[in-house]
């Protein structure tokens, strides 16, 4: 796992990223987990991914936006605003909003869902469209649920550390520490058939 920590308080700093939190926080890095799944999709020749966040307002979909356009940006790919749909997070939001990609002019190559529950109503609307997984279109989503293994083809998606954030967090109250942390764990993208054309 990679670690990013942002330390403030006491005698010193590590890191600098403000935060403009005082209590202690240990999250997963949307914006770097984002990142693997763009570069991911990249590095299997497309350059026409289509993001479906979820809410505007949650950090997590405003930090996985970024990874998605941050890496886009650096591969010297013009973000097309057409292919950004923003959801309530549900099936249905997500299957409205596939269709939408799919009937543009100039549909996806690859789709990458904010959550794994959001593949759902992905895949049922490529079906509906009688578009192929990944022959036609590629899908990645986000948190590796167990979902992610039960669907065909199965799916991409990064798994979170969320057990290894846990240990970080009890490890820092039992030690009593007065400063305030602000830790975020990059997950392990986890490859599979949705993201790779046989």
């Amino acid at each position: 796992m990679n670690l990013v920590v942002e330390k403030t308080g006491g005698a010193g700093s590590i890191s600098t990223t403000p935060i403009g939190r005082c209590c202690p926080t240990f999250l997963p890095d949307d914006r770097a987990n984002a990142c693997q799944i763009v570069s991911h999709l990249l590095a299997q020749g497309v350059t026409r991914i289509a993001h479906i966040m979820g809410d505007e307002w949650m950090d997590a979909s405003v930090l996985r936006l970024e990874g998605y356009r941050q890496t886009l940006q650096q591969a010297g790919i013009e973000i097309d605003e057409t292919l950004i749909k923003q959801t309530d997070w549900s099936l249905n939001a997500t299957f409205n909003a596939t269709l939408e990609l799919m009937r543009l002019s100039q549909p996806p190559q690859a789709i990458f869902c904010a959550s794994d529950w959001m593949t759902l109503g992905c895949y049922q609307a490529l079906a509906t469209l009688n578009i192929s997984v990944p022959n036609d279109v590629l899908v990645c989503g986000y948190d590796d649920q167990r979902i992610a293994h039960q669907l065909t083809p199965a799916l991409t998606s990064v798994q979170l550390a969320y057990n290894e954030l846990g240990r970080m967090a009890v490890s820092y109250l039992c030690d009593g520490d007065d400063t305030a942390a602000h830790i975020r764990l990059v997950g392990k993208l986890q490859v599979r058939g949705s993201s790779q054309r046989t």
